[in-house]
């Protein structure tokens, strides 16, 4: 485009150089000199479009646009406190765990007799007296604290039946509890057994047996 642009200038210099010098030709008719320049200029304007259009402008390509895509991060799972089990309806519930009860490994009783025997019948609501005869076959002494507790099954008068007194090792003790039968027909057992001054249970369970006809 540039040497083009010189081309025109040149031309445009040459011409008017012509035009103001006549020299010892015939004179014709001249055309006005500021005409003149205007034609030119007119023709370099015309030259210098045409070249314009001729020359490729420079195509400007927009860069790709990054996409910021972010990374989720799964929260963890709040949890429980307690872990869960599916039982097998499909519901979830609670596991529980269920600590056995504490036991003494120095105490220990044998039960040596009772009243009335478990092959004893009664009558629907029959009060009933119970005794047990057990025998401290441990190795420590009870104290007045330790008793005898309920677990399950019919219940008796009350819920314990305290010693009431040091029993030393070998020695026997008569606990004695009073009950009223069921009032419906059938065979039922309630179910006790000894507990220390500590709190910790100890020996083999005792019950009485309920044989209730139905008269």
């Amino acid at each position: 485009m540039r040497s083009n642009l010189k081309i025109l200038v040149a031309l445009f210099i040459a011409t008017f150089t012509l035009t103001a010098c006549g020299g010892g030709t015939k004179a014709t008719p001249t055309m006005d000199a500021n005409q003149r320049k205007t034609e030119i200029a007119m023709t370099v304007q015309v030259e210098l479009t045409r070249v314009s259009a001729l020359t490729p402008s420079a195509t400007i390509t927009p860069s790709p646009t990054m996409t910021f895509t972010p990374t989720v991060t799964p929260s963890p799972t709040a949890g429980t406190d307690s872990p869960t089990q599916a039982n097998p309806q499909g519901t979830v519930s609670p596991t529980i765990n269920i600590n056995p009860q504490p036991t003494s490994s120095s105490d220990s009783y044998t039960l040596i007799d009772e009243e009335p025997k478990d092959t004893a019948a009664f009558k629907p609501n029959e009060v009933v007296t119970k005794k047990w005869v057990i025998k401290n076959s441990g190795n420590s002494t009870w104290d007045k604290n330790y008793k005898l507790v309920y677990l399950e099954g019919p219940l008796g008068k009350t819920n314990e039946v305290l010693v009431g007194k040091d029993v030393a090792p070998g020695e026997t003790i008569t606990l004695t509890m009073v009950f009223t039968a069921p009032s419906a027909a059938g065979t039922s057992r309630s179910y006790w057994k000894m507990l220390n001054s500590s709190g910790k249970f100890f020996g083999e369970s005792i019950w009485i047996e309920f044989r209730v006809s139905g008269s």
